[in-house]
């Protein structure tokens, strides 16, 4: 009883009741009718509560070790939650309810699916998540006369099936289209179980799930209107990521506080570039969407633990990262001779910007004076080898992302994330650089501290 009354409690200490529930079914005799059997029950209900102890915990979790370690632990108390259910309903004469042997099928099911949150490899994920949803289709089967059994199971089998779908989307690297069906079917799976546990009143379950779906929509109406062009595309991921920011915050438990924090940090770098498009009648330039792609980064970064790291970095970023804002106003182009750190020759400006040379004397100028102070004259004159390099290789997308990341050098207080991420698209889009090695070890120093 002391194990019970522990569980019952808004807040109870799982391993207080744990230890009361084991030292009792140690000394009960398993004859003794209903205490054992109810004992054995309350037991199993102890060990799921600490399986989803440790599955919040591994959510939440950032470091990779950790989370696989997490993960274990909670699929090792699923286990044994779904042991002891079915321990207690094939008890003789105990004459325990069927929800317990369906319990015993969704814990065993959890077992296997939380091993996911620690998984990197995705065919080894989807192959888990398929044996889960196989477990749940034999759950279904006893609870067909159950219609509010069978309602749980429906939920938590289109939450699998959501969580499927992601993992599976990042198997298609190069297809799009396949990506695009994916990420639409879990959406609207995760809507389907929504609508299962607000039946079934399973407030913040129902709150996660349709969180879950207005966040993947969101960054999914995020890419297809960069992609297209349009605007309203824009405003409804914005009025989608609002949303799924409530629907967490209600889901309280069920999701990390990092990953409302996350999203409301994207919601108003969307809105700038929102705000820029309908103000100035213009398509924002590829520099203002950067805190857009920086912050949405640190999201998925943060809601890693479910799968949509892989997903979202290659459905999200790679594209749209590699678009060139066609509407940019043509700017001024300077053609620069670099020799011994110094820069010499005059400004030649090219009317139309595809035969102009790529590099803007100002602009390196204006970093070289503001790096040689802050870093050093090493560091300024590592800058100015990797401008004349890029210079000669008239890579123009390597120049585009070369004059954003002297732009952000520039701001009073550079992002060094955005740097750096800059610094990757350029060695993407031009590998030989990587022949100045010396001069690209003195340049990290500025966004690698």
């Amino acid at each position: 009883m002391l194990g019970k009354l522990e569980l019952e409690k808004d807040v109870p200490d799982l391993e207080t009741a744990q230890s009361y529930l084991e030292s009792c079914i140690e000394k009960l005799n398993k004859d003794i009718r209903p205490g054992y059997p109810n004992a054995v029950n309350w037991l199993g209900l102890c060990y799921y509560k600490l399986g989803e102890q440790q599955k919040k915990a591994a959510r939440e979790e950032k470091e990779k070790n950790r989370i696989k370690q997490l993960a274990k632990e909670s699929s090792q108390f699923y286990t044994l939650a779904a042991t002891n259910y079915r321990k207690a309903f094939e008890v003789p004469y105990a004459r325990m309810h069927s929800q317990m042997l369906i319990d015993a099928y969704i814990a065993d099911t959890f077992s296997g699916s939380v091993q996911i949150l620690g998984e990197d490899n995705d065919h080894r994920a989807v192959a888990i998540l398929t044996e889960s949803l196989k477990k749940l289709e034999d759950a279904r089967n006893i609870a067909k006369d159950n219609e509010d059994q069978k309602l749980r199971i429906e939920g938590v089998y289109y939450d699998l099936l959501a969580k499927q779908c992601i993992r599976s989307g990042s198997l298609f690297r190069g297809n799009k289209a396949k990506q695009e069906a994916l990420l639409g079917e879990a959406i609207e799976n995760l809507m389907k179980g929504t609508h299962i546990f607000e039946e079934l009143q399973a407030d913040k379950t129902a709150a996660s799930c349709k969180g879950c779906a207005c966040l993947y929509n969101g960054l999914k109406k995020f890419r297809e209107g960069i992609m297209s062009d349009t605007l309203p595309l824009i405003a409804d991921a914005h009025q989608e990521l609002k949303r799924a920011s409530l629907f967490y915050k209600n889901a309280e438990s069920e999701v990390g506080v990092d990953v409302v924090s996350a999203i409301n940090a994207v919601i108003p770098e969307i809105e700038k570039c929102h705000d820029t498009w309908v103000r100035d009648g213009r398509k924002p330039k590829i520099a203002e969407y950067l805190p857009v792609y920086e912050e949405i980064n640190t999201l998925v970064e943060q809601i890693s633990a479910v799968g949509l790291r892989n997903l979202f970095k290659i459905y999200v970023f790679d594209e749209t990262m590699k678009l060139v804002d066609e509407q940019k106003p043509k700017i001024a182009r300077a053609q620069i001779d670099f020799r011994g750190g110094v820069i010499m020759g005059d400004v030649t400006v090219f009317e139309n910007i595809q035969k102009s040379t790529i590099i803007n004397k100002s602009i390196v100028e204006k970093s070289f004076n503001r790096i040689k102070t802050d870093y050093g004259e090493d560091v300024a004159n590592a800058l100015l080898q990797i401008a004349a390099f890029i210079e000669k290789s008239k890579n123009r997308e390597a120049g585009e992302l070369f004059y954003t990341f002297n732009e952000e050098l520039n701001k009073p207080e550079p992002k060094k994330s955005v740097l750096k991420r800059l610094w990757e698209g350029i060695e993407k889009a031009l590998p030989t650089i990587t022949e100045l090695s010396d001069a690209i070890v003195k340049l990290q120093t500025l966004f690698n501290q």
